[in-house]
């Protein structure tokens, strides 16, 4: 993907470049979507020993409609981070503040030509049943 080419923000505008915002929002759907097809992987993984019993193949295909959406989602934001006014903003602050995660606050919150000071993906948590 290739950032889209926004001129370089005025100082007394407030808010985010929306291009920006769409564009970090399609790199995160990026990101979510490899997740995606890993879990899709080891779905197929566990029908294939599991001898294809219904409910795992449900799952499987349930991921795998969940990998499609996230990789349409992630296009339809790199389109719009391509199209975008470069001039037009918004204000996030708010929808900042309501995100649990930390690291996806922090990189949806930075502009993108910050240096990455963050890790990569949040931890998040596990559970087993």
């Amino acid at each position: 993907m290739s950032e889209p080419s926004v001129p370089s923000p005025d100082a007394q505008s407030p808010g985010t470049p929306l291009p920006d915002l769409f564009w970090t929002l399609a790199v995160e759907l990026k990101e979510l979507s490899q997740a995606a097809a890993n879990l899709e992987g080891l779905l197929a993984l566990w029908a294939e020993r599991t001898h294809l019993e219904a409910e795992v193949v449900e799952q499987a295909q349930a991921t795998d409609l969940l990998l499609q959406r996230l990789e349409a989602l992630g296009d339809f934001f790199l389109t719009l981070a391509h199209t975008a006014p470069p001039t037009a903003r918004v204000e996030i602050g708010e929808a900042l503040d309501r995100l649990k995660l930390h690291g996806l606050r922090v990189r949806l919150g930075e502009p993108l030509d910050a240096p990455l000071a963050h890790p990569a993906a949040d931890p998040g948590e596990f559970e087993l049943l």
